[in-house]
């Protein structure tokens, strides 16, 4: 009876342990949300316990075999969750989902194990790491002064008027890309990677420079 108190804590466990890191990302949009989480979380759990069940019944297995095998195994959940998007230049999302879907593999693991005390403190701190410290995140990528620019112009001609405005606003070019535009009506296509002054905000430069009719197409990229 013990026993089956158990399977039962550790199952149970398991599920709302993966279940609190997949509501973050339902609360977000994310295609790997609650059910995700806690079906992986849950069967790590199960994974792990199996393989300990087969070691102390049969003594046929290494201990911690399939545990590994979880960690390796859950990665094609993880890439599936990592996005290309961006309209011309491409961008990607979803690193943090696939870096939480595997870490909720790794605390059903310790659930399976009976290490209940790490489980819970691993899925506090990643949900510290995941919820608070994005808005730290934020403010950092919102003050920093380095830019990355994608943009079609009109024409080649066109780059001289981006690169005075550029220099009469004491912006740095760091580095600058031409490239073959994806627009019909757009000449040449350039990346500017520019560190901006201080006063400066990156929305402000975006949509003064969007506004210019040589501009055809401006994104910020990576």
């Amino acid at each position: 009876m013990c026993e089956y108190v158990d399977i039962l804590l550790k199952l149970s466990l398991a599920l709302v342990l993966g279940g609190l890191l997949g509501l973050e990302r339902t609360q977000i949009g994310r295609a790997a949300g609650l059910r995700t989480y806690a079906i992986v979380c849950c069967a790590s759990s199960l994974i792990m316990m199996t393989n300990l069940y087969i070691f102390h019944s049969l003594q046929a297995s290494d201990p911690v075999r399939l545990g590994a095998q979880v960690i390796s195994g859950i990665g094609f959940l993880g890439a599936g969750s990592i996005l290309i998007t961006g309209k011309y230049r491409h961008q990607i999302k979803g690193l943090t989902t696939a870096a939480a879907l595997w870490s909720s593999g790794a605390i059903g693991i310790a659930c399976g194990c009976g290490y209940y005390f790490a489980a819970i403190t691993a899925t506090l701190f990643i949900l510290f790491a995941m919820h608070f410290l994005k808005f730290l995140e934020n403010k950092l990528i919102k003050d920093n002064k380095n830019l990355v620019l994608y943009m079609e112009l009109d024409s080649l001609i066109s780059m001289t008027y981006v690169t005075k405005y550029f220099l009469n606003n004491q912006i740095v070019i760091d580095d600058m890309r031409i490239s073959r535009p994806f627009l019909d009506d757009a000449g040449t296509a350039v990346t500017y990677v520019i560190v901006l002054p201080r006063g400066l905000k990156r929305a402000d430069l975006i949509q003064e420079l969007a506004a210019n009719h040589c501009v055809i197409y401006i994104e910020e990229t990576y």
